[in-house]
């Protein structure tokens, strides 16, 4: 199965959403309101359809009241008034149930549920049922699905366009605590088409259905395999042959689920259900739901729809005659212990329209089921809690039909989803009966007809095949047998002769049904066509249509001897529980005992014998029949952390394998056997080796590999924590307490290594990362797991040794430009890495990558045998090297490293700062006079307030006079020898000293070491302390922090501050080519207003009079030719 995309939706609670759509709630009142059931039974209605002749409607639920025993499939036909015409219960003596009910094309109805009963003696069995019934109620045909080793249900049944059928449930191997989804398509017999299961190591099911129009099936339910946790709303679209075409999750962190599926008139889909979330660590919230999507299961719009802190959900949706939607379900109110049906209406964006609560006063009234009739009526089904105060228990079906007012009603208020509870709306309304059968109708005969006769046999078959073996086979006397009409009521009753021959005269043409009692110790044969008549379960023939003057004296049943009673089992019980401290050694009720935990019962050669799940208080029974010597085997339960068996006085089961002793069960002997458990997570641990021979074996001498980045994953899975391996390839993770167990490891692969051949020491391969599962089954290792995963490097030679080393580093953005990591950077990924030997001839070639956040872009070579070796790192465009520091040891000038040792066992770590290459853009034209030259282009314009009023100290009153030798073509006269092309190697002369480092390259080649402490004579009004005469008041905040020499004291440290009121913070701190001495690198341009009458302190008084030939439009008079190498091709806004 493809795995299901997963979905945040986004949930807009509907409270806040009203609109005027379809039928208001003012305009809809109710027709009627009806009750069904007996005084003291359980009785539901999960599914309502419409009559085949529109004549009237039918429930589907269970009953408990009536039929034989448990619960039975309950079919309750009304009148289109709501008045009980007839009810039918079908099933055995068991729990059992229908979900569903739909009219066929031919007129009959088909009913979906499940059936169980009991197999080998004691244990249960549920199958999904079908059951075809035609108007009247006679079965048609009933067909069950599933086996002895699973249970299932069928929750939803659709008609195909060939007359078959589909059914949508779940089925789980029988004892198993997972289940699929499950789909199966039949021909119009019943006879299984095909099957497909859908799921994972969870909880799925399928809980409605729908065909689209080209034939594709659609079915909604939930799944707890994955999603984003707990149970997940789930859609899954199939093809004809059951193939999956999509399937999609929606939903949070709590369970969630799609209860309903509708295709719409625009070609889309509706779903309903409940959507769970939680407003703090305990307390959660369930609303009701709606998405509508795409045929091709894309969202088109998801809302919610309930109170803060009250509980609703939606069971059906229709859609409504002008486009919109009603659903169907239950809603709580807050404070108090009462649930309500409940009716919403929508647009067809989900707007709510209008909503209707009907009910009692007490928990459990919902709506389980909904249609529309007429244009603008519906009619719901569900239950409806009748307890009496202080009584007994009473649940019944219930149906109420709403239709339109004649009488106008005012618009609905705009209030809230859901209106205050009216007590009048919710008086239960007069019971219509109890589901007993009405009393019988005596017919009269036409005269002009014949009379007719039944009649037939009831005979021991001693065989046990359901043919009527004369020869051998006794009739029994005195079996009871009864005459019924077709709709079940009671027309006569007779017992068997001697012989056991029986038979009723005298009877009017019409449809009838026999029905046989067996005698003590018999039970019914099986049915066979031809032999024995009876079903084994209700002792019934089918409907016999008789006609006038016809006698049919073959209706007969066969009987065998019911097996003895079995002598009283053994049992085998016990009791999990959590010992905190070790100490206890006798369980008694006041400690909490373990619900979940699995228990099988095997036999002494381990052929398993039956399992179950120890109950609410830690307990579980296995009742044995067969004596002889047993073992138990325990698994923890899923739903907690990883379970360990303790090593305790009281503890029966061996902590190594789960498992108890053997021990003997004999007939009504007890045995005890108990397990004592703790909780948590035990360490996790392992080692990431280098596979030299890449045999996926871990062999003597293969080194581990430091460096890598480890992912501690749970079982959802989920990452739950991070490290990485250690200089002998190991990691750890410490034992904690955590919901979900330990599922396993991710391991994010360097470049240039790979995963060797998986097996019990290594996991599995992809691209970038590598996973390794722990095995989920049976108890977990008390002192912790190991998993290790074996990797090969592509440059690995053949040559081996004692002891290997390593050499790894990272990339990192050097913002600061001193060599040294932050406690923040960036990492850059993509690096280019070249490891030399002692020769200087390439190696080995690898790239930085980016595991995750949590590791950074790392490079790794390795393993490799001692010596010397170099690095070479290649930068990326628009990047160049930091000057060396603590952190970077990469020369900028060669983007070498070294040559260094590698000793054995030795992890050499070198890293490499980098920076971006600035490059300053043209003034822009038309920029004031007596601004800085080569101002950047399109920055900013901040003036300051004025000029200012005299030079800094130190400033040259002129250009330089000359170009020294060695100066790049283009660069003004005077710059010194060895600049970088197109940008002078230093500072014009008489540049103060000290002028920001990190420049381009406008600082003499030697700083002298200390400052003059000298300052201008004046200071205008309003300058701050520090600044030189004639700066504007505020400077710009995050400018360099090394003052200039000659600087007048208290300027900020690399910058002159001249900058304007108002600046912004956080300025690039590196001045472009040709701004004023001082000023920020990539800065906002800040220009005065009036032109100064001389020079900023610390500009030349004038500037070179002819612009070098290749010099960019605005550039300063005399700058060299071209912009530095590498410097970014946009301006100082653009890379901020």
């Amino acid at each position: 199965m493809q795995r299901g995309t997963w979905y945040l939706i986004i949930l807009i609670a509907g409270l806040a959403l009203m609109a005027a759509v379809g039928t208001a709630a003012g305009d809809l009142t109710v027709t009627w309101n009806q009750t069904y059931g007996g005084p003291d039974g359980g009785e539901a209605a999960y599914a309502i359809a419409a009559c085949p002749d529109g004549a009237g409607f039918y429930l589907a639920g269970e009953a408990a009241s009536s039929g034989e025993g448990g619960t039975d499939v309950w079919v309750v036909r009304l009148t289109p008034e709501g008045d009980e015409v007839w009810n039918r219960t079908y099933g055995g003596r068991e729990a059992d149930t229908a979900r569903s009910i739909i009219q066929t094309g031919d007129g009959d109805l088909l009913i979906a549920g499940n059936l169980t009963f009991v197999t080998d003696g004691a244990r249960l069995d549920t199958d999904a049922w079908l059951i075809k019934i035609d108007p009247a109620g006679a079965e048609v045909w009933n067909r069950t699905y599933g086996g002895p080793d699973v249970n299932a249900s069928a929750n939803a049944v659709i008609e195909t366009d060939d007359g078959g059928s589909v059914f949508a449930g779940s089925i789980a191997s029988w004892g198993g605590d997972e289940s699929d989804a499950w789909v199966v398509r039949l021909n119009e017999t019943g006879g299984k088409v095909w099957e497909r299961k859908f799921g994972g190591a969870g909880e799925d099911r399928a809980d409605d259905i729908v065909q689209l129009p080209g034939g594709d099936f659609v079915f909604a339910g939930s799944t707890g395999s994955t999603g984003a946790g707990g149970m997940d709303a789930w859609v899954v679209r199939l093809n004809g042959s059951g193939g999956e075409v999509w399937n999609r999750t929606f939903g949070g962190l709590d369970d969630d689920d799609a209860r309903a599926v509708i295709t719409t008139t625009d070609g889309n889909l509706l779903i309903a259900g409940t959507f769970t979330e939680r407003s703090n660590d305990t307390a959660t919230d369930t609303d009701a739901l709606l998405m509508k999507l795409t045929p091709d299961g894309d969202i088109i719009w998801n809302w919610i729809y309930g109170d803060v802190g009250v509980n609703e959900s939606a069971n059906a949706v229709v859609e409504t005659y002008d486009g919109g939607y009603v659903f169907a379900g239950a809603t709580g109110f807050f404070g108090t212990d009462d649930t309500d049906a409940w009716l919403v209406g929508v647009d067809d964006e989900g707007a709510v329209a209008w909503s209707k609560t009907f009910g009692g006063i007490n928990p459990g009234d919902r709506a389980t089921s909904l249609l529309r009739v007429e244009e603008a009526g519906y009619i719901f089904a569900g239950v409806f809690n009748a307890t009496e105060k202080g009584g007994v228990v009473n649940e019944d079906a219930w149906a109420v039909r709403l239709g339109v007012s004649t009488e106008p009603v005012p618009a609905p208020p705009k209030a809230p989803i859901k209106p205050p509870k009216a007590p009048a709306v919710h008086h239960k309304p007069p019971a219509t009966g109890t589901p007993t059968q009405k009393p019988p109708v005596t017919k009269t005969p036409t005269p002009a007809a014949a009379p007719a006769s039944i009649g037939g046999i009831a005979w021991n078959d001693t065989n046990a095949d359901g043919v009527y073996d004369s020869a051998g086979e006794p009739g029994i006397a005195g079996v009871s047998v009864t005459l019924r009409d077709a709709d079940l009521r009671k027309i006569g009753t007779t017992e068997t002769r001697a012989d056991g021959r029986y038979s009723f005269t005298d009877l009017t043409p019409g449809d009838y049904v026999v029905e046989f009692k067996p005698p003590g110790g018999m039970v019914f044969t099986v049915q066979v066509p031809g032999g024995s008549d009876v079903n084994q379960t209700t002792g019934r023939t089918g409907v016999i249509t008789l006609k006038a003057g016809e006698k049919q004296l073959t209706w007969d049943a066969g009987l065998i001897v019911e097996a003895p009673p079995p002598p009283e089992p053994g049992l085998v019980t016990g009791t999990a529980w959590f010992d905190i401290d070790g100490q206890t050694e006798v369980w008694d009720e006041s400690i909490s005992g373990i619900p979940g935990v699995r228990v099988e019962l095997m036999r002494a050669d381990g052929t398993p014998v039956n399992t179950t799940l120890t109950g609410p208080g830690g307990t579980y029974t296995f009742y044995v029949d067969e004596p002889g010597d047993y073992f138990l085997r325990f698994a923890p339960p899923r739903a907690r952390g990883a379970i360990f068996v303790l090593s305790d006085p009281a503890n029966d089961v061996d902590p190594e394998t789960g498992t108890t002793d053997i021990f003997e069960v004999v007939p009504s002997g007890t045995v005890t056997r108990n397990v004592v458990l703790a909780s948590g997570s035990p360490p996790l641990t392992g080692t990431i080796w280098c596979d030299l021979n890449k045999d996926g074996i871990w062999d003597p001498g293969e080194p581990g590999i430091p460096g890598v980045r480890i992912l501690r994953l749970n079982a959802k899975p989920m990452l739950t924590g991070s490290t990485i391996t250690d200089s002998d390839g190991s990691y750890h993770f410490s034992g904690c307490f955590e919901y979900w167990h330990i599922g396993g490891i991710q391991v994010y692969l360097p470049d240039g290594y790979s995963c060797t051949t998986p097996d019990p020491n290594s996991g599995g391969a992809q691209a970038d990362w590598v996973y390794a599962w722990i095995e989920t089954e049976g108890f977990t290792e008390i002192e912790g797991e190991t998993l290790n995963v074996g990797l090969a490097w592509t440059h690995q030679t053949e040559a081996r040794a004692e002891a290997y080393g390593w050499v790894h580093g990272m990339a990192w953005h050097d913002k600061d430009r001193d060599g040294v990591k932050g406690e923040t950077y960036d990492y850059l990924a993509g690096i280019e890495v070249q490891l030399l030997d002692s020769d200087g001839a390439m190696m080995a070639s690898t790239h930085t990558r980016e595991a995750t956040t949590f590791s950074g872009a790392t490079y790794l070579f390795g393993p490799l045998t001692p010596g010397e070796y170099s690095l070479v790192f290649i930068p990326l465009e628009g990047y160049t090297f930091t000057d060396p520091g603590r952190d970077s040891q990469v020369d900028p000038a060669t983007g070498r490293v070294g040559p260094f040792t590698v000793g054995g066992d030795e992890v050499v770590v070198k890293d490499a700062g980098m920076v971006f290459a600035s490059e300053p853009e043209p003034a822009p034209d038309g920029a004031p006079d007596g601004a800085p030259d080569g101002a950047s282009d399109g920055a900013l314009e901040v003036t300051p307030e004025g000029p200012p009023d005299v030079a800094l100290d130190g400033a040259p009153d002129g250009p330089p006079d000359g170009e020294p030798d060695g100066a790049p073509d283009g660069a003004p006269e005077g710059a010194p020898d060895g600049a970088l092309d197109g940008a002078p190697d230093g500072p014009p002369e008489g540049t103060p000293d000290g002028a920001p480092d990190g420049a381009l390259e406008v600082t003499p080649d030697e700083t002298p070491e200390g400052a003059p402490d000298e300052t201008p004579d004046e200071t205008p009004d309003g300058t701050p302390d520090g600044t030189p005469d004639g700066t504007p008041d505020g400077t710009l905040d995050g400018t360099p922090e090394v003052a200039p020499e000659g600087a007048p004291d208290g300027a900020s440290d690399g910058a002159l501050e001249v900058t304007p009121d108002g600046a912004p913070d956080g300025a690039p701190e590196v001045a472009p080519e040709g701004a004023p001495d001082g000023a920020s690198d990539g800065a906002l341009e800040v220009t005065p207003e009036v032109t100064p009458d001389g020079p900023l302190d610390g500009a030349p008084d004038g500037t070179p009079d002819e612009t070098p030939e290749g010099a960019p439009d605005g550039a300063p008079d005399g700058a060299p030719d071209g912009a530095p190498d590498g410097t970014p091709e946009v301006t100082p806004a653009e890379e901020s």
